[in-house]
């Protein structure tokens, strides 16, 4: 599996149904992105949710029997890749991409200001060259 990193791991005991996600899944902390591919971290989210398993340890948070782990992940990766989405049409800089409100359903996650604001570091210069146009060629990357 990738997204969080090139190289993620899940397990699943099948014994007692216990699935350990790593950190492809995290349950009210916002989740980290200096490595992420967020076009491989929604499918891996997807086959995690199709494992079955009667538990769920994510990388970050408490024991999960509910699977609110991968949706809450998937649900703030969308949000945030959606948002730099946004700041690149508006022809945001960086200092403004990052100065975007965290919605309600988001808030309470820990250090989600801390690590939006570090996901816009790790994330918006790859995003900001695949929009651009390239020198020399007149034409957009994307």
């Amino acid at each position: 599996m990738a997204g969080h990193t090139d190289a993620d791991l899940a397990i699943l005991d099948h014994k007692t149904g216990v699935l350990f996600t790593g950190d492809l899944c995290f349950l009210d902390r916002a989740p980290t992105t200096p490595h992420a591919d967020l076009k491989k971290w929604h499918p891996a989210l997807k086959d995690l949710g199709a494992t079955p398993h009667k538990l769920l340890y994510p990388g970050h948070g408490p024991a999960d029997p509910t699977d609110r782990a991968i949706e809450q992940t998937g649900s703030y990766l969308t949000w945030l890749e959606g948002e730099l989405q946004k700041s690149l049409q508006n022809g945001d800089d960086m200092l403004a991409a990052a100065d975007v409100k965290v919605p309600p359903e988001f808030q309470d996650m820990k250090v989600v200001r801390e690590e939006f604001e570090r996901s816009v570091a790790h994330l918006y210069p790859a995003m900001e060259e695949a929009w651009l146009p390239l020198v020399g060629q007149g034409q957009q990357s994307r």
